[in-house]
């Protein structure tokens, strides 16, 4: 009943304030990324290699054979929707629908980067880093606390599985 009914608001959808997502780095750490995929995918792989010895001048050679593998991959799903009205759509005073598809591409990305991370190799989850065996790793101190002595751990943990660094590969910490 007042003057307060009089004041007008202004919808600023220029200053549109978006969600903080985490960052994604594994593309930028050299993870392969297999567009176009329709079904499973074999990768062959040589976890172990041939045996060299050395022999006399007229010693005989021992026999060798490389050990191959395969590494099988087949897809895990990723899913969500959003459920819009008709009004919602014709009446929101942006663009609703880029907003919405924006918002679910680029949370599957950090969803699919996350289970690269963490994931627990399931039927639905694809196997993360955190979880696969027999890949180096290195304690930091407590509570994530890193000390000189840990990034040296690191670099030697590399080099001693004869990781050579390149310019795909890094380091992926937290803040902590």
């Amino acid at each position: 009943t007042e003057a307060g009914n009089l004041v007008a608001t202004n919808l600023r959808t220029d200053l549109f304030v978006d969600v903080l997502r985490n960052n994604l780095v594994m593309g930028q750490l050299g993870a392969r990324v297999l567009g176009g995929l329709t079904g499973n995918v074999d990768m062959p792989r040589k976890p172990t290699a041939s045996t060299i010895g050395t022999v006399t001048e007229i010693g005989s050679a021992s026999e060798t054979n490389p050990v191959t593998a395969k590494v099988t991959l087949s897809p895990k799903r990723a899913s969500a929707y959003v459920e819009v009205s008709k009004q919602a759509l014709i009446q929101s005073a942006m663009a609703l629908e880029s907003m919405i598809r924006d918002d679910l591409v680029s949370g599957a990305g950090v969803h699919i980067e996350n289970m690269g991370f963490n994931g627990v190799g399931s039927n639905s989850q694809p196997l993360g880093l955190r979880n696969t065996s027999g890949i180096g790793t290195v304690a930091a101190g407590t509570a994530g606390g890193f000390a000189w002595g840990n990034f040296v751990d690191l670099e030697s943990a590399c080099a001693n599985a004869n990781a050579e660094p390149d310019m795909l590969a890094g380091y992926a910490i937290n803040t902590k």
